[in-house]
């Protein structure tokens, strides 16, 4: 299906989650994380992840094989000592992962990253197909 880079709901197209640290019961109860909205303009895709509390410099992001990969880790402000304890616990903490087939469409050596205020925003430019070129027959 060209121009599109997934589809969430259809878990054979190399769409994958690993919660590498997160509290038991986080992906039951909140899916894919981080969570992600895709966007198709006429020359780009927009990828936005929602990073709440997670530090720029803890997020990583690399596209391997035609594969993105987003990668990081969301660091716990809780201290825990003799005088205090964690009485319920909702928020998530640990490393995080999710990875996202790209199409033939995405041009890979123009993919920008921007990081503010917990929104990950990923452009993909697409490859401007060639217009179709007409051959003159020379008569002799």
């Amino acid at each position: 299906m060209p121009g599109v880079i997934f589809n969430p709901n259809v878990k054979n197209i190399n769409l994958e989650r690993v919660f590498g640290g997160f509290p038991s019961g986080m992906e039951n109860c909140c899916g894919n994380y981080p969570s992600v909205d895709i966007v198709e303009n006429e020359g780009s895709f927009e990828l936005f992840a929602e990073l709440p509390g997670v530090k720029k410099e803890d997020v990583k992001i690399v596209v391997e094989d035609g594969v993105l990969h987003i990668s990081g880790e969301k660091q716990s402000n809780i201290i825990e000592n003799e005088k205090s304890k964690i009485t319920r616990n909702e928020r998530s903490f640990g490393k995080f992962e999710r990875k996202f087939k790209l199409t033939e469409d995405i041009n890979p050596d123009e993919i920008k990253a921007n990081f503010e205020n917990g929104l990950l925003k990923i452009t993909f430019a697409k490859i401007v197909p060639e217009e179709p070129k007409e051959i003159i027959i020379d008569v002799k």
